[in-house]
């Protein structure tokens, strides 16, 4: 299971509008939350998991939300 770590950036795009693409970078870690930047701001998000291993709510969690997962890791 890929796992969300400190001091990478994960990309997410949004369901409206797919050619967008936001990225967020992890500064922190806990075991169920990570504190990341996005858009200039630092925020906390609870980590959950799936088969494809975790991922947060960048833009909080609404039907229609992001999900920045580990899976999609910027190089």
């Amino acid at each position: 299971m890929k796992t969300l770590k400190t001091n990478k950036s994960y990309s997410f795009r949004f369901a409206s509008d797919w050619d967008s693409v936001g990225t967020a970078k992890i500064t922190k870690r806990t075991p169920k939350t990570v504190t990341f930047i996005y858009l200039g701001k630092e925020a906390k998000s609870k980590i959950h998991t799936n088969e494809d291993g975790e991922f947060f709510f960048p833009c909080g969690q609404y039907s229609m939300a992001p999900r920045a997962k580990a899976v999609n890791e910027v190089a």
